[in-house]
């Protein structure tokens, strides 16, 4: 996901009425469980190739 995502994702919440710091801190939450995620499914990807 590219950063234009992540910076309209903290101004949609900023706009919802969240500080923006807490606006922040929801986002790089966010961002750490969908790269957590991400590093799931390429490590997945690699064992299956292992095996096959």
């Amino acid at each position: 996901m590219d950063t234009e995502f992540w910076t309209d994702e903290v101004v949609r919440l900023y706009r919802e009425g969240y500080a923006a710091k807490k606006a922040i801190t929801i986002v790089k939450e966010r961002r750490l469980d969908y790269l957590e995620k991400n590093m799931d499914k390429k490590r997945g990807t690699i064992l299956t190739r292992q095996f096959k």
